[in-house]
C-alpha cells in the first residue's frame, strides 16, 4: 500500500498527526484506508499505534469529517 501523501482531508489531518499512529508511514496507510473504506487495514493499523486509545479517537474523528465531505 502507497504511503505518499493524497491531498485529502485524511492524508492531510493523519499526516499532521503522524506521532499518533506512529509514523508517517502508518498516517498514510491509515488516510488511504479511510479513502477506500478499508475498515480491516485501518484497524490493524491503529492497532499498532503507540497509543491505542488516542489513534483510535483521532481515526474516529477523521472518518466522521471525511464522510460529511464525500
Amino acid at each position: 500500500m502507497s504511503t505518499e501523501f493524497k491531498d485529502t482531508l485524511a492524508h492531510t489531518q493523519l499526516g499532521a498527526n503522524q506521532d499518533v499512529l506512529g509514523s508517517w508511514d502508518n498516517a498514510m496507510k491509515a488516510a488511504n484506508a479511510i479513502e477506500a473504506g478499508d475498515v480491516n487495514t485501518l484497524r490493524d493499523v491503529v492497532s499498532q499505534a503507540t497509543e491505542v486509545d488516542k489513534a483510535t479517537e483521532l481515526v474516529e474523528r477523521v472518518v466522521t469529517v471525511s464522510a460529511r465531505y464525500r
